[in-house]
């Protein structure tokens, strides 16, 4: 799979680095500093990875469920700075839906308009309501 043990390494330091801020962060910030800080962070610096995206979302994803971290929001959150720092351009999308009486929302991430993490919720039932990226 990853190739290089340095990027090995690096891709996992980046990781549980990014997790970590994003979590307590979220904890710490109301939703709107959240997304702030999350627009602010993410500027695009570029980290030399060679690594293909799909391996680089396998990666994550792997990582994610084994610190158990399955929330739809530090999920994509993290994932979408990992990317912007090893410079890809993508982009965090926020849903909402309701049914009933209830209101339901979900975040993912897109490249180039198409889906590359959802944790396996269905994003066409969402409205987007907010991007950024």
């Amino acid at each position: 799979m990853i190739k290089n043990l340095y990027t090995y390494l690096l891709l996992l330091f980046i990781s549980l680095y990014c997790t970590a801020f994003i979590v307590l962060y979220k904890k710490l910030l109301s939703f709107e500093d959240f997304i702030n800080f999350l627009k602010a962070y993410s500027a695009k610096r570029s980290i030399k990875l060679d690594i293909p995206i799909n391996q680089l979302i396998f990666f994550i994803n792997k990582l994610l469920r084994l610190l158990n971290i399955e929330n739809c929001l530090n999920h994509s959150s993290i994932l979408f700075i990992l990317l912007r720092r090893i410079g890809k351009e993508p982009k965090l999308v926020i849903g909402a839906t309701r049914d009933n009486s209830s209101f339901f929302s979900h975040t993912w991430i897109e490249i180039e308009d198409i889906l590359v993490s959802n944790n396996s919720q269905p994003v066409d039932t969402f409205t987007p309501i907010m991007e950024i990226g």
